[in-house]
């Protein structure tokens, strides 16, 4: 099973920081459950607005332990980012959301082991299918992706076909769909959002020169240049994906965003001098419980 798939990672609820995610998962999953239910949604629709509340927290927090694995403090502040965003607009994008998680797993290697075979076929056809439902940036994003690996230190060279394959449909969506939004001009504050946090976001590029995390099966250091490549990779999905859809686009990738964010402001706190106190915070979220 382990050469079928090796790019899941565990959550040990011993560590305060898992310990803490679990929770709030759950706090959202009864807090955003009633609220829906008080609304007068069914008990079944306020469960499944429960749930996909629960999802998404959870899924910002794991997202943001791939793009900056060194910060522990990033993962817990994106997840808080998503509950404002689940008050504001509700749980969108979750599939997309699954999705960078597993591509960027696939790069950064945080397991510490390459992609497995089944998680190569499964994130292909998971990259083929968003791209024809949502936008052709996700298979430009899995091309890079899958070729990037096949090409750096300790390759998986089997992956430059499933790279063709999708830097092919890439192509395809680009050709045959519009792929500028003329309208973002009229969403300063969205453009404004955009713009601010992609350029603070560089000193997370820049910050992650060094790193000290290890692989979880391994223990290995990760490779500084795969996670600088996933973050470089994960800012451009951040920017083509809503000029691609439209203001939709934006909403839907808003908690992508809230990643984004908490990472960009975490460096720009350490960048700022103020890495002893995101050291000590983050000490005592590493610790166990």
């Amino acid at each position: 099973m382990e050469k079928l798939s090796t790019i899941g990672r565990p959550v040990d609820p011993g560590y305060r920081s898992n310990l803490l995610i679990i929770l709030l998962s759950v706090a959202s999953f009864l807090g955003f459950g009633l609220l829906s239910y008080f609304a007068g949604e069914s008990p079944l629709g306020s469960l499944v607005a429960g749930a996909r509340s629960f999802i998404s927290v959870f899924l910002v927090w794991a997202l943001g332990r791939e793009i900056d694995p060194d910060h522990h403090l990033t993962a817990v502040m994106a997840a808080i980012g998503q509950v404002v965003i689940l008050t504001l607009i509700g749980a969108q994008g979750l599939l997309f959301l699954f999705w960078a998680l597993l591509a960027f797993r696939v790069l950064n290697r945080t397991t510490g082991l390459p992609a497995g075979l089944a998680d190569t076929i499964f994130l292909t056809a998971l990259s083929l299918w968003l791209s024809y439902s949502l936008s052709g940036v996700i298979a430009g994003a899995g091309a890079a992706i899958f070729l990037a690996d096949a090409t750096m230190s300790e390759s998986n060279k089997k992956h430059f076909i499933p790279g063709t394959l999708l830097a092919g449909a890439a192509a395809y969506f680009w050709l045959s769909g519009d792929f500028w939004w003329p309208g973002f001009e009229n969403y300063p504050v969205k453009l404004g959002l955009i713009i601010s946090i992609s350029l603070v976001f560089f000193l997370a590029i820049h910050n992650n020169r060094n790193l000290s995390s290890t692989g979880d099966q391994t223990g290995e250091p990760l490779s500084s240049l795969r996670v600088q490549l996933t973050q470089f990779i994960a800012l451009g999905i951040g920017i083509l994906y809503p000029l691609w859809t439209g203001v939709a686009g934006f909403h839907l990738s808003a908690s992508f965003w809230a990643v984004l964010g908490a990472t960009a402001l975490v460096n720009a706190a350490i960048s700022l001098g103020l890495g002893s106190t995101v050291s000590s915070i983050e000490t005592g979220l590493a610790g166990t419980g």
